[in-house]
């Protein structure tokens, strides 16, 4: 068993290497920027998948069009205690809220009147609702751009090593410029992939 458990342990260590970037036994400050470059981005992925949750749990179809006001309203309005539904709909903060306190706002003007300004109404808070949502489209789009530098950086990093050592290369020391140019880029792809999924799904989400 404790064979099993070292191997398991060791096994555990790999995996955990090919997601951060090496740091030499004796470290310059070239393979400092590299390593930053990666942490970098680690906590980068921290944040969009903040990002990711929060758009959920705030643009879920629950929260944008609540169950319970929308009974309410509908058995105020069936009732027809049309004051109590238009203090209702100003109590609320949710998109049915407010569209539903700016429509029934305009009652005494004719139902036209109220199903423009429904619509207005609700062109406008879609509209603030997807601009808050364009920081994750921003990091979706920049991720691998950062990757793609980490790229270009450590590939630098690897040839410059390999120029000071005379054109013969030393695998170790070559080993740290292209490790951070795959996991740049592997962190950058890491964050765009679902952070562009999240993105496409929560604005469909909105759209609907």
């Amino acid at each position: 068993p404790s064979t099993l458990f070292a191997q398991d342990a060791t096994q555990s260590g790999s995996v955990f290497k090919m997601f951060v970037a090496p740091i030499p036994s004796n470290p310059d400050l070239l393979d400092w920027i590299g390593v930053f470059q990666v942490w970098f981005l680690m906590l980068m992925s921290v944040a969009a998948m903040a990002l990711m949750i929060q758009f959920y749990l705030k643009n879920r179809r629950s929260a944008i069009l609540p169950p319970e006001t929308r009974s309410q309203l509908e058995q105020m309005m069936n009732e027809k205690r049309y004051k109590e539904a238009i203090q209702l709909a100003q109590s609320d903060k949710s998109f049915l809220g407010k569209i539903a306190s700016a429509s029934l706002s305009e009652a005494s003007n004719g139902f036209s009147m109220m199903e423009r300004t429904l619509d207005e109404t609700a062109d406008a808070e879609t509209t603030r609702m997807l601009r808050p949502l364009e920081s994750l489209n921003i990091v979706a789009n920049v991720a691998p751009m950062i990757g793609l530098f980490g790229t270009v950086y450590g590939m630098i990093v690897a040839f410059q090593r390999l120029v000071d050592m005379g054109g013969k290369p030393d695998p170790g020391a070559l080993a740290g410029g292209i490790s951070t140019a795959l996991v740049t880029t592997m962190w950058g792809l890491i964050i765009a992939v679902p952070s562009m999924v999240a993105y496409a799904m929560i604005r469909n989400i909105i759209d609907a």
